[in-house]
Formats: structure tokens, C-alpha cells, sequence
């Protein structure tokens, strides 16, 4: 079995469908955008998307901080189905602005006390040392995903 380590916003679950047949164990690891841009957005966001472009890098950094909690208490399970019912919720389904972390705690059989570690920046931390990987891979503000495989020797790949 080999290891494939993710760094991702939570909106990359392709490589799900492939890891039965690749004999892949999927570590999911987070990658914010709102801290990759210093709480601001790119230079090129148009002034008119500037406020919507930063609600959406504070919404899901909530959410990451959520699944990093989750990690601590629960291991990766529980990250796997935060990520999964996040990205159901916010990106497939297109309800993100009603999407609230609260229902995907819940949706995924979390504890509800988790949804307070959304606003706890002590979960930064295992945030930027994930991004620190993305970051080896790709260079300094990397784009997602940035896939490490742990083989012999280590590898990986970066979005381009």
C-alpha cells in the first residue's frame, strides 16, 4: 500500500475514485488560500469581486480549521468525511452561502463541539505546515492540488 499525501483546499476529491485501483491510502491536508494571500486576494481580482473573492477564502479556512480539529480528536476518517461532506455541501451542491460548518460537522457524525475550532487560530498551525509540503513541491503560493506520494523515493505533483 502506498501513501498519497493531498494538500488541497477542500475541493479536490478526484483522486478518491482512483485509489482502490492504485492501491492508494488518501491523507488529506489542508491548503488555505486566505492564508496563502495574507488575508487579501490576488492582485488581479477585479475590484468588484474583491469582497466576494475574500468571503470565499474566510468561509473555508473556517472549515479546514474545523478539519484539522477533527484530525486531532478523531484521525483521518474524520477528515476524510468533514472534506467530503464539505465539498458536497459548498462546491457540488452550489449552496455555498447557506452552507454553514455547523451542518457539515453534523452531516458528517462529528461532534458538534467541533464547529468552535473555526474561529480557533491554534488550528493554523498543522495548516501551514501542510502548506509547507505544497510549498516543497510547487515553490512559495503553489496553486492546489500539490500531491506528495510517500514511495521509495518520495515524489510528487503540482497544479499548474
Amino acid at each position: 500500500m502506498t501513501d498519497v499525501e493531498v494538500v488541497v483546499d477542500p475541493t479536490s476529491h478526484w483522486l478518491r475514485g482512483v485509489a482502490p485501483a492504485r492501491d492508494l491510502t488518501v491523507l488529506w491536508r489542508s491548503y488555505c488560500l486566505e492564508i496563502r494571500d495574507d488575508n487579501d486576494v490576488a492582485p488581479t481580482v477585479p475590484p468588484g469581486y474583491r469582497q466576494q473573492a475574500l468571503e470565499g477564502h474566510a468561509i473555508p479556512h473556517r472549515m479546514l480549521r474545523i478539519c484539522e480539529a477533527a484530525r486531532a480528536v478523531s484521525g483521518e476518517d474524520a477528515v476524510d468525511r468533514s472534506y467530503s461532506q464539505w465539498g458536497r455541501s459548498y462546491f457540488v451542491s452550489k449552496r455555498r452561502r447557506g452552507t454553514a460548518p455547523a451542518e457539515c460537522v453534523a452531516a458528517a457524525g462529528l461532534d458538534s463541539g467541533l464547529v468552535e475550532a473555526s474561529d480557533d487560530e491554534r488550528c493554523d498551525v498543522p495548516i501551514r505546515e501542510a502548506m509547507e509540503v505544497a510549498y516543497a513541491l510547487g515553490g512559495p503560493k503553489t496553486q492546489t492540488p500539490a500531491i506528495a506520494v510517500r514511495a521509495d523515493p518520495p515524489h510528487g505533483s503540482r497544479a499548474r
